[in-house]
């Protein structure tokens, strides 16, 4: 479905959607008076059509979603795409912990990026253990964002510890990109949700 294509726009959404309902989050965090990069993550929800003419089940929140790292140089959208807020909202809930204190597992070698280090390791699958095969997806079930929204091809987005710390790391159009001193989204607007999400039956589709 066209709904599912990502908007196409790298520009700051701020001042277009400042009269509409949205949620957004954000933080800024200090290590020994360090400022941390902030990632945001901005919800529109969606007006023209209800979560069941899409497939969703009723009452799941769709809209669009879009996350983005600010730092000194200005505002980065890494990921902009339609779907099911709740979805995500879900697996950020589960998953926060991992993302902010995980590292990579110890076998595999260090890329460059939390994403380099993963597409080398399969680069390399038949030289894998099966056992580092089952421990490598399931750190990918915690830390790559696409498991928080099944049903919808994403590019390679990952949150996690590299050798520098906190990172967000992926592609977007292709073209690798790393982000560090990052910490995993809030969401004011949303309240706690990101920690205790609404108990909403979210389709895994």
């Amino acid at each position: 479905m066209a709904w599912l294509s990502g908007a196409g726009s790298d520009k700051c959404i701020e001042n277009t959607i400042a009269a509409r309902r949205y949620h957004q989050g954000r933080i800024w965090k200090t290590d020994q008076g360090k400022v941390m990069n902030e990632l945001k993550l901005e919800f529109i929800p969606m007006q023209n059509a209800t979560p069941t003419e899409l497939g969703f089940p009723a009452g799941n929140r769709l809209g669009r979603i879009v996350l983005s790292v600010i730092d000194g140089e200005g505002q980065h959208n890494i990921l902009d795409i339609n779907w099911n807020f709740d979805e995500l909202l879900v697996w950020f809930a589960n998953n926060r912990t991992y993302m902010e204190r995980e590292s990579l597992p110890q076998f595999v070698r260090w890329g460059g990026s939390i994403h380099k280090s993963i597409e080398s390791t399969y680069e390399e699958f038949d030289a894998c253990l099966d056992e580092h095969l089952d421990e490598l997806f399931e750190y990918r079930r915690r830390h790559e964002i696409c498991f928080g929204m099944r049903g919808v091809k994403i590019p390679a987005l990952y949150i996690g510890v590299g050798e520098q710390g906190p990172e967000v790391s992926g592609e977007r159009d292709g073209i690798p990109f790393r982000f560090t001193q990052i910490v995993a989204p809030t969401c004011r607007a949303v309240g706690d949700e990101l920690h205790h999400p609404r108990q909403r039956k979210v389709n895994n589709r």
